[in-house]
């Protein structure tokens, strides 16, 4: 099976764009659209009350530009979605800053969160939500976990523990070490994990699993076996 490392994931983005010609923001149009679709297929699934929220929470690298195309795919498709971000649009670069300002412009509820709230200041502000969707922290991730978004990682994870919401982690639950395997503390606890091109290396650690539920690989309309060739080796 194919398994890609950070420095594999970082490079197939690099030479997509630079050899090939396919630009970043499509890569991530590709990655947001394909998780839409299936975070959609989730929630109608789910026993969540009508008009319950998809809540997205969007951290300020690129993990975090697939997050906001995530909740512009929902809204076109009329589901309910609140965007929580951790970086106001100034503060973001890249296609990352231009997919922040794109939902903005399209009237999507966006809550810049106070990263000093304790644990249960960011509970409190989610009580009805159908889903949880982590696009907080990608690949490039390599602990341990700075304090104030180890208090809004809690709190995803408790409202998960005591409502019983679903947690969707984009690439990877963030938290999660890409190559070995290894969380921090904390690290999101996810239901579902929605990869992109392969599974990662690390997810084939005895310690990943508590972590990553069910893992679905997404296409993102490139190859990663003909960008990268011999360096998959």
């Amino acid at each position: 099976m194919l398994c890609l490392t950070r420095q594999q994931a970082r490079s197939l983005d690099r030479l997509a764009s630079e050899i090939h010609g396919l630009a970043g923001c499509v890569l991530m149009e590709n990655a947001g659209l394909l998780a839409a679709l299936e975070i959609e297929r989730l929630y109608h699934a789910s026993a969540a009350a009508p008009q319950a929220p998809v809540i997205v929470f969007c951290g300020g690298g690129n993990n975090g530009g697939d997050g906001f195309v995530i909740a512009r795919q929902l809204q076109a498709r009329s589901v309910p979605v609140i965007v929580e971000c951790t970086h106001e649009v100034h503060g973001q670069r890249g296609d990352a800053r231009v997919n922040h300002q794109c939902a903005q412009t399209l009237g999507i509820p966006i809550h810049r969160i106070d990263l000093s709230d304790d644990a249960k200041a960011h509970r409190d502000r989610w009580p009805d939500a159908a889903l949880f969707v982590d696009a907080l922290l990608g690949t490039g991730f390599g602990g341990p976990m700075r304090a104030p978004l180890a208090q809004l990682i809690m709190a995803i994870n408790g409202a998960r523990a005591e409502a019983g919401t679903p947690t969707v982690a984009i690439d990877l639950p963030s938290g999660l070490d890409c190559d070995g395997g290894h969380p921090a503390e904390p690290t999101i606890v996810a239901d579902q994990t929605l990869t992109f091109v392969a599974e990662k290396a690390g997810f084939g650690s005895s310690q990943a699993h508590p972590f990553l539920g069910q893992v679905t690989v997404l296409p993102i309309g490139v190859s990663a076996a003909r960008v990268l060739g011999e360096d998959l080796s």
